[in-house]
Order: C-alpha cells, then sequence, then structure tokens
C-alpha cells in the first residue's frame, strides 16, 4: 500500500518529539516542540520510508528504513544526512548506546564505532526479520523478531537466540535494568526476563 504510516516515534524532551514513518517513494520526518500540539515536516524526500528512529541528545539521532537507508541529524533534525552501511535489505531498529556506538538492525545488524562513518556488518540475518532492539551496555544488547530473541554479550560480533515456538512475531523488546527485561509480540504474549535474557518467561494479563 502506498498509504503513509507512521512507525517510531521518540520524544527527547517533554515538549519535543519526533515521527519516523512514510510509504513506497514518500518518507516522513515530523518533529512537534510543543508537546506534540503541533507537527511539522522535517523531510520532503522521496525515499522510501523509514521504520524506526533513535535520538541519542537533542541535537543527535539517526532513522533508519528501507533498502538500508540511514539518516543522520547533529542540528535538532533540521537537516538528515544519509549514511551508507553496504546493505540494501530494510533496516526495522536502531540503537546507540553512546554518541559513537551504535547499531542498525533488520535482515541484517550493522555496528558503528565512529558516529555513523563506517558500518561493519556483524550479522547476515535473512531471511529472519528483526524489528526491535535494545542495548543495556556497550557491550550487551538485545533484539527480537520473528519467534527470536538475540543476544550479544560482546558488542554484537557474536549473537545467540532463543526461539519460542509459540510465539509467531516478536515485535518490540525493551529493558528497565540490565536484569529486567519484556519481550511482546502477536497473539497478546509477553515474556519477562529477570536475568538477563538467560531465561524468558511467559506473562499473562487477561488478554485472548
Amino acid at each position: 500500500s502506498n498509504t503513509p504510516r507512521l512507525l517510531s516515534i521518540q520524544f527527547t524532551s517533554r515538549d519535543t518529539a519526533y515521527i519516523t514513518g512514510g510509504a513506497f517513494f514518500s518518507q516522513i520526518i515530523l518533529k512537534t516542540t510543543n508537546g506534540g500540539t503541533n507537527w511539522f515536516s522535517q523531510s520532503d524526500s522521496s525515499e522510501n520510508y523509514l521504520n524506526s528512529i533513535d535520538m541519542i541528545s537533542s541535537l543527535t539521532g539517526y532513522a533508519v528504513g528501507k533498502n538500508g537507508l540511514i539518516l543522520k541529524t547533529t542540528n535538532d533534525g533540521d537537516n538528515w544526512i544519509s549514511q551508507h552501511s553496504g546493505s540494501l535489505q530494510d533496516y526495522h531498529s536502531v540503537f546507540f548506546v553512546d554518541q559513537n556506538t551504535g547499531w542498525a538492525l533488520g535482515y541484517d545488524i550493522f555496528k558503528t564505532t565512529d558516529g555513523g562513518d563506517n558500518w561493519v556488518q556483524q550479522l547476515l540475518n535473512y531471511p529472519y526479520r528483526i524489528k526491535s532492539s535494545w542495548f543495556v551496555s556497550p557491550s550487551t544488547g538485545f533484539a527480537a523478531g520473528n519467534n527470536r530473541i538475540y543476544r550479544t554479550t560482546n558488542g554484537g560480533t557474536n549473537w545467540t537466540f532463543q526461539t519460542f515456538s509459540t510465539l509467531p512475531e516478536i515485535t518490540s523488546i525493551s529493558f528497565a535494568s540490565p536484569e529486567l527485561g519484556w519481550a511482546v509480540g502477536s497473539e497478546g504474549l509477553m515474556f519477562k526476563t529477570t536475568d538477563g535474557g538467560e531465561n524468558w518467561v511467559q506473562q499473562f494479563f487477561g488478554f485472548s
């Protein structure tokens, strides 16, 4: 469908937030500076849509999307500069742990340690798609997609994964601390870890 979709949102303060999305051959980057009362466009690009945004400060952020698209801003989103990882696969998640170190994830996983000037492939994951990621430190991180949860303890050099046969697709993962995290997905299922991803226990909240 060519109907635009809004796919990711992030607040950098009480008043300032960004939304990314789009459709085929149309890109959306929206920004508010008054708590969402008004939104204005920061992109008039005909490039493909953006699936995820990660603003690592009030000035600097990254957005990723279709066909290996990576954009970076260093001025509040006024300008977005394209970066090149070498991948043509769709990215669905981006996560930075500091100004220099971050990952772009989707059908591939690429990492940068110099603020996006260079990207190095860490995992060729096709045909499995990663939809969400969360890093609790520069060395330890998690990614989720399909019926898998991935984990790295060495900055993404190696990844292990657990497969959940009862969950067709995991769509989001988040951690409150290095030990405490949740993963959610289709069919109303939710999993929780209290030991840093060693074990995941299914939770129930009355949704069927």
